[in-house]
């Protein structure tokens, strides 16, 4: 009777998404990962391993999965709900579970940031269900935060090394390829001999061996699909003696 409950709760679940018209909804990582976890969540509260839980149980320790909440408060809290009473280890047993499950973990680097709030929040009164929600807010716009200073950082730095590059190449020192100024081309330095890379309208690359990088005049050395193809090429031209 349980196993046909379970798979009748699967068929369920998945009836209803295939019901959607859209094949980019249906493709969805978020999607799927989404009924992934639906489809575990209600076979695990059908499940008598975890017959303590369910209901607004679950539901509160779901949410509270990545929040540094306290564990003896948490498991106070848990208790006040209706169901069985829970042991510290219950919680944090199911707490960890539930975390793989969802793929929700504290961070560690706002371990201090979201006690602070929890300890706010206690003080003023508030009830744990809203502290998990302000703390779980607090989450994901410090995680946004944090991201997109990654990008700029990382923006930077790819900023510097090509003003490098572009001095290296200008000052005569052999570098790899670069731009230069506003150029759609690109250029690079070995052994002391000058190539610009110019992309064709057909998608390929023409390597051309100049004198100078501001100037039009040179000797096409070849035609290649690839960019690394072009770079393989160049490393093999820079020290033949009868290349131009």
């Amino acid at each position: 009777m349980l196993e046909q409950h379970r798979v009748s709760t699967v068929r369920n679940l998945l009836s209803e998404f295939v019901r959607s018209p859209s094949l980019t909804h249906l493709r969805s990582h978020h999607v799927l990962d989404k009924l992934a976890s639906e489809i575990v969540r209600r076979l695990d509260a059908a499940s008598p391993l975890w017959g303590k839980w369910g209901g607004a149980r679950e539901d509160l320790a779901r949410a509270a999965c990545p929040c540094w909440i306290p564990l003896a408060d948490l498991t106070t809290a848990l208790n006040s709900l209706p169901g069985p009473k829970l042991t510290s280890t219950d919680v944090s047993a199911r707490i960890e579970v539930l975390q793989d499950e969802l793929g929700e973990w504290p961070r560690d680097h706002l371990q201090d940031a979201c006690t602070a709030i929890y300890r706010e929040e206690r003080q003023a009164g508030t009830e744990l269900m809203a502290i998990v929600v302000r703390i779980r807010s607090f989450i994901e716009q410090e995680e946004t935060r944090l991201q997109q200073e990654r990008e700029q950082n990382y923006r930077a730095r790819v900023e510097t090394e090509k003003a490098k590059l572009e001095a290296r190449f200008l000052a005569g020192v052999d570098c790899k390829w670069t731009t230069i100024a506003s150029s759609k081309a690109i250029f690079c330095r070995m052994n002391g001999r000058v190539f610009r890379l110019d992309k064709a309208v057909d998608g390929r690359y023409e390597l051309v061996r100049i004198a100078s990088h501001d100037g039009e005049e040179g000797v096409v050395a070849g035609r290649y699909a690839r960019r690394g193809d072009a770079t393989a090429a160049v490393k093999e031209m820079a020290y033949k003696p009868d290349f131009l």
